[in-house]
């Protein structure tokens, strides 16, 4: 009877220890050859990364994400983005996210001074990302990133971050990230990039089904505990 006591406690540990559980992930895409994510690491897999709404040229390799600026928006559109899509990768996992990094930049062929632009959009897969709110990037506190080109000149860039453990970030069964991209030139012989695009967080353990198994198994033990006493 000892023994079976002993075993329902250490079931019980064990689905609360799994409940409470939570792993670190890193995901970083490149741009090196694809869209492809170019490093995961933890229970995260991350979708290609896609340009949508840039009037036929968009291009995904050598080392950025690169947008001509003949054929991209004077302002942010919502139908003009790149996009791509983290699920975790356990059943029941949740994604916490606590940070995002990229780095934005262009060049010029002409002797202009432009300037590039990108916002940045979290939800989940499936909202309306017209109402949702831009991250907030550091350095700054600003909602609008933004780099200075002076042409002609080779490519330079800006690193970015964002700070993602507000409560919008958290829980999120499928997160959908977008990146609108659009600058104040219009020349065909300047261009923006995007060097690198980066995520941290966490994998979360429970959803409902855990919490159900773990109280289940909590009053079996209790009832079986207690009818023993009498």
């Amino acid at each position: 009877m000892k023994t079976l006591k002993l075993s329902l406690l250490s079931l019980v540990a064990t689905v609360l220890t799994s409940s409470l559980m939570a792993g670190a992930f890193d995901i970083t895409y490149d741009f090196t050859n694809s869209g492809d994510a170019t490093s995961v690491t933890g229970d995260v897999s991350g979708s290609t990364v896609t340009p949508v709404g840039y009037s036929g040229w968009a291009t995904i390799g050598s080392s950025t994400v690169q947008f001509r600026s003949n054929f991209t928006p004077s302002a942010q559109s919502d139908t003009a983005y790149i996009a791509f899509t983290l699920t975790p990768t356990t059943p029941g996992e949740t994604l916490d996210f606590t940070s995002f990094a990229f780095s934005l930049g262009g060049r010029d062929g002409n002797a202009n001074t432009s300037i590039v632009s990108v916002n940045l959009r979290i939800g989940e897969t499936g909202s309306d990302f017209s109402s949702l709110s831009d991250v907030i990037f550091m350095p700054g506190s600003v909602d609008t990133a933004t780099h200075t080109v002076v042409g002609p000149t080779s490519d330079t860039f800006t690193d970015y971050t964002a700070d993602l453990t507000a409560a919008a970030y958290q829980g999120m069964e499928s997160a959908e990230i977008r990146l609108y991209y659009f600058d104040n030139t219009g020349g065909s012989n300047m261009y923006g990039a995007i060097d690198y695009i980066s995520m941290s967080g966490a994998a979360v353990v429970p959803e409902a089904s855990t919490l159900v198994l773990l109280s289940g198994a909590a009053f079996i033990m209790f009832a079986f505990m207690l009818r023993r006493r009498r």
